[in-house]
């Protein structure tokens, strides 16, 4: 083995060294040669472009590029042109963010600005994120305690035994729902509506991008678009 590679690197010297002799001995020739070389190349690299898209690196036939790209058919690129706002009073930049937001939903490089949090949805489907057997157990006991008042009501039941109404009890439920790591996500979104820290004060809107393939150049336009929107709005109001 140290015998054929002190032998190729043998050839490669002597190769490299035929190759300057010649250039010495012909520079004119070589510069020509060189000077050729160069403009094919730049003839060859203007049709070259940058495409940011990270998605373009893998086959189509991936199912995962194919559902990415049914994502952005229906909802857009994936980012967001995020504007910050901070200082002053907390209820006056969550004003501000109600006034800006149609202003920026109305650019034609953005699709849509998400501000708040869907907390109304939430609390009206949170029964939705229990698991179906933490569902069926709360049926079991409210049919239960049903059962038991209607019979207490019914005035031809006389109840010799006194017995004790069934309990209502969902402690074990709520240490389930505890133990859940997405519950965390969803009591985020419980609390406060907009995206708006106190401790800063700031308030965050992120706007969607029109284009379902978000490009530098694009997202140049994009960003430029926000921000001379952003510099039209008078915050002093």
């Amino acid at each position: 083995m140290t015998t054929a590679r002190g032998g190729l690197g043998a050839r490669v010297e002597g190769l490299l060294a035929a190759t300057a002799v010649a250039s010495f001995a012909r520079p004119w020739r070589t510069l020509a040669l060189v000077a050729l070389v160069t403009g094919a190349s730049l003839w060859q690299a203007r049709t070259l472009t940058v495409n940011s898209d990270m998605s373009e690196l893998l086959p189509e036939t991936f199912s995962s590029v194919q559902a990415l790209h049914l994502l952005e058919k229906r909802f857009g690129s994936i980012g967001y042109a995020v504007v910050a706002i901070w200082g002053g009073d907390g209820e006056k930049l969550k004003a501000m963010a109600e006034e800006l937001a149609p202003v920026l939903e109305a650019l034609p490089t953005v699709r849509y600005v998400d501000y708040t949090r869907p907390t109304t949805f939430l609390e009206e489907h949170v029964l939705y994120f229990l698991e179906v057997e933490d569902l069926e157990e709360m049926r079991r006991q409210l049919e239960a305690r049903e059962a038991y008042e209607k019979r207490a009501a019914n005035p031809l039941v006389i109840d010799l035994e006194e017995e004790e109404p069934p309990p209502i009890d969902f402690a074990d439920l709520q240490q389930n729902v505890d133990a859940r790591g997405d519950r965390q996500w969803v009591q985020a979104q419980l609390g406060e509506t907009y995206y708006f820290d106190p401790d800063k004060p700031m308030i965050m809107l992120m706007a969607k991008p029109a284009d379902s393939k978000l490009d530098l150049r694009y997202a140049r336009r994009l960003v430029g678009d926000v921000k001379a929107a952003v510099d039209k709005f008078d915050p002093k109001r």
